[in-house]
């Protein structure tokens, strides 16, 4: 019995040692080259290798926006964290390094990690940095980033950058104290750097660091592509993104593509692919145009805008929005910046504000009714200095005492109200809104610029949903003359102006010289007739006595490029503040009033070169003729010194 055990006991050991034998055997043979791969893989890491952004140039190859080289300031994660494995390694190694006690060495850590907290502070302060929302930022990313592979991520064991864009000198003065600091560091990195300052500041926007919402719109999953793939064409925590403007509008052109290098523990580097810098991108713009045309607004303190397009081409030459920022400073002084509520400095005003037209719109009216049938070149509607309803009298001209029987030519040159209310009425407030549609209004102008608005305008639907149908009758009328439901950005007035200058031909501008967005075109079923009558009622606004703009024009002197314009102004809502709570506008709360001057035309009168239109907001004292007028004049004649009317 006792060796039939034995021999059971010897027996059930072989079989494990045979076992063991046939497990090495398999995992060393069969399945030897998978572990080493696995070993190897173990002993190496990827490290991403960033792109530069590309630059951006203005039409005559004059740099908007560049990379440059600068530096990061960086803390490790657990510092950021306050990780309990990192702190007492810090300490140990404090300690070991040192060679000093156990005490000794918290001590020292203690007031190091001190010194990294006032220095983050300081330096988050000097740069307009949220150093508690940037924290809770990256360690909320990478919480996502270890629920999502279930593990460590190595995200854990590096250094994020907190305050980005140092320059040398306060590089050099940040080395000095960093060996009286913990998990800090300074690492060389690239910025955005934007010569001109403010020029264009709205058109060539600004980049910031990507946003959680973006990251999870652009950035492949797991279940869409392989590590290395999202390695190298992902958004990573804290990385730059064009956030408005043409940096936006260009993210995919402008961003480039991250390289890599694959080393092998201790630093042997087994693989490098290097980084593909971004593309560089042309605008249409003028940047030296847009400084004089800034400067044209700046110097009499308005505040408006101001567009230029070549109308050959339709690409923007100018489009100046005041006031403006620096994109230099910009993120020192957002918080301003956005709390400016009255000036806002950041809204481009080309693009992204509606104002009621005023009578830039009569020109738009004018071409429509002619389309349509509703008047011809010869039509005279008689003009008593209101239009009669109902016994009442509503709807007056801005000539009280009338202008009498006129034309279509003379109703524009004198910009009569009555006259463009019968238009109105004639073609009804559906029937502006189809034909001002085919000018460019109620649809998003086609630039591609992400702050792009369509305006509004009276179609069926909109008076549907927004009034009542007995007010259609008045919103045709206030349609023609450019006010009540119709409103417009200054680019779409420009683009309709040019629309006129190329007899009837519309084209979608452009900012980018090659790329960009479709353009729209389409051409117009307008008469050579009925755009000579409008053409000659332009001409005659800034030209012929009884012009609307013919003193203002006159006064400034004679130029060598005949003018077509039109003059506008427009009722616009004061700015207010309800101070006391209880719902009015009181006079004491009202912060900013007045009208919207315009002026928007081309030039030159026989062979159109360019299309401009000019606002001035809050004017109190004149109309488009007198505030708006004064800065086309000028307009125009630095765009015959600059060779844009040949």
């Amino acid at each position: 019995m006792y060796r039939l055990r034995i021999k059971i006991f010897l027996a059930i050991i072989g079989l494990v040692f045979v076992g063991m034998a046939a497990r090495l055997w398999y995992l060393q043979v069969v399945q030897g080259d998978y572990y080493r791969s696995l070993a190897r893989l173990s002993l190496e890491h990827v490290d991403p290798l960033h792109a530069s952004r590309g630059t951006i140039y203005d039409r005559n190859r004059k740099i908007l926006a560049m990379d440059e080289p600068c530096h990061d300031f960086c803390l490790e994660y657990g510092f950021l964290a306050q990780d309990a494995r990192w702190v007492r390694r810090q300490k140990s190694l404090i300690a070991l390094r040192m060679n000093v006690g156990r005490n000794e060495a918290e001590e020292i850590y203690n007031r190091r990690a001190e010194n990294t907290r006032r220095l983050a502070e300081r330096l988050a302060g000097e740069s307009g940095v949220d150093l508690t929302a940037a924290r809770e930022r990256i360690i909320h990313r990478v919480a996502r980033l270890r629920q999502i592979v279930n593990m460590d991520v190595r995200e854990q064991r590096q250094a994020h950058p907190i305050v980005r864009g140092l320059d040398d000198a306060a590089t050099l003065t940040l080395k000095e104290q960093l060996d009286e600091t913990i998990g800090a560091s300074v690492v060389q990195s690239h910025r955005r750097s934007y010569p001109f300052g403010s020029l264009a500041c709205h058109i060539i926007g600004v980049t910031g660091q990507v946003s959680e919402e973006e990251q999870d719109h652009h950035n492949l999953t797991k279940d869409q592509s392989d590590e290395l793939t999202r390695m190298l064409q992902n958004y990573q925590d804290g990385e730059i993104i064009g956030k408005s403007g043409a940096e936006r509008l260009f993210e995919g052109t402008l961003r480039g593509q991250r390289g890599y290098q694959r080393i092998r523990q201790p630093g042997e580097i087994l693989e490098s692919v290097p980084a593909v810098a971004g593309r560089d991108i042309h605008l249409t713009i003028d940047v030296e145009l847009q400084a004089k045309l800034r400067e044209l607004l700046t110097s009499g303190g308005h505040t408006g805008c101001v567009v230029v397009l070549s109308v050959p081409k339709g690409e923007v030459l100018a489009m100046v929005s005041v006031p403006d920022y620096d994109l230099n400073t910009y993120r020192r002084e957002y918080n301003r910046l956005l709390q400016d509520t009255v000036d806002v400095p950041m809204l481009h005003r080309a693009v992204a504000r509606c104002y009621p037209p005023g009578s830039t719109m009569k020109a738009i009216a004018a071409l429509s009714a002619l389309g349509a049938g509703a008047i011809t070149e010869s039509t005279g509607l008689d003009c008593p200095g209101f239009l009669r309803e109902s016994d009442r009298e509503h709807f007056r001209c801005w000539n009280r005492s009338g202008h009498g029987e006129l034309s279509v030519t003379q109703a524009l040159k004198q910009s009569c109200n009555v006259f463009f209310y019968k238009v109105g009425d004639r073609l009804g407030a559906s029937g502006m809104a189809e034909w001002a549609s085919l000018f460019g209004f109620g649809e998003l102008p086609g630039t591609g610029l992400p702050e792009e608005v369509c305006g509004t305008l009276p179609t069926a639907d909109f008076i549907r949903r927004r009034y009542d149908r007995r007010t259609e009758p008045a919103d045709a009328w206030l349609t023609a003359i450019g006010q009540g439901p119709v409103t417009a950005t200054p680019l779409q007035v420009a683009n309709a102006m040019a629309t006129i200058a190329k007899d009837g031909v519309f084209d979608s501008p452009t900012i980018v010289a090659e790329g960009g967005p479709d353009r729209n075109h389409r051409k117009l079923k307008l008469s050579a007739s009925n755009l000579q009558a409008v053409k000659d009622g332009m001409y005659g606004v800034v030209n012929e006595p009884g012009g609307t703009a013919y003193k203002t024009f006159s006064e400034l002197g004679p130029l060598e490029d005949k003018v077509c314009g039109k003059t506008g102004t427009a009722q616009t809502p004061p700015i207010w503040r309800d101070l006391n709570g209880n719902g009015r506008q009181d006079p004491e709360e009202i912060i900013r009033s007045g009208s919207t001057a315009w002026f928007a035309g081309f030039a030159p009168y026989h062979n159109p070169r360019i299309a401009f239109a000019v606002v001035v907001e809050y004017v109190t004292t004149g109309g488009g003729g007198q505030n708006a007028g004064p800065i086309a004049h000028s307009l125009v004649r630095i765009c015959r010194e600059m060779g844009y009317m040949r």
